[in-house]
């Protein structure tokens, strides 16, 4: 019975060696830092569309109440949030709503033509 517990004892013994010389080497190397640096840096243009979009739809609210150059300004968030996701059919409608505040009809139409298309439509739900 003595003869086990020690056993056990020393495995624990090297274990938590082990652990401990593991995790030093990951504080020396700053891996952990570099691995949640890739990770955050994943989503960055989701991260930066979505920012433009939001931007875009503040601009738009208020367009709506004042003068036209804030639906240009809209307008313009819109199609960096569609360079930076165009699978994405939000911005899309943002531009269309920004446009044809601005009086451009056609192009209004086209840009929610587009925001319906295949390939951004699996962008929304059964509801949208």
């Amino acid at each position: 019975m003595l003869k086990v517990l020690k056993i056990w004892t020393d495995l624990l013994l090297q274990a938590s060696i082990i652990l401990a010389t593991l995790f030093m080497f990951l504080a020396v190397h700053d891996i952990s830092r570099k691995i949640f640096t890739k990770i955050s840096y994943r989503n960055c243009t989701d991260f930066l569309a979505k920012r433009h979009f939001v931007v875009g739809t503040q601009l738009l609210a208020q367009a709506r109440s004042s003068a036209n150059s804030l639906a240009k300004q809209a307008e313009s968030e819109a199609d960096k949030a569609v360079s930076l996701d165009p699978k994405d059919a939000a911005p899309y409608t943002l531009k269309a709503f920004a446009v044809d505040l601005q009086g451009f009809n056609t192009s209004a139409l086209h840009s929610l033509n587009v925001a319906l298309s295949p390939l951004t439509a699996k962008s929304l739900t059964d509801k949208e």
